[in-house]
């Protein structure tokens, strides 16, 4: 058994009707500060919407 046998990739594509810098800011915000463990609390990861951040 080789590892592309125990591999599953997996893709999903949505279209957005929404202007793509309000897009990325939900984005940005669902990865980071609206993310959440598996107990349910907060991740408190601020993702910045510049690139290197501050």
């Amino acid at each position: 058994m080789t590892l592309d046998d125990l591999t599953l990739d997996l893709t999903q594509s949505i279209d957005i009707k929404a202007d793509i810098g309000d897009v990325f800011r939900s984005v940005l915000h669902r990865l980071g500060e609206g993310s959440t463990n598996a107990q349910g609390e907060p991740m408190e990861m601020i993702l910045e919407q510049w690139p290197g951040g501050r």
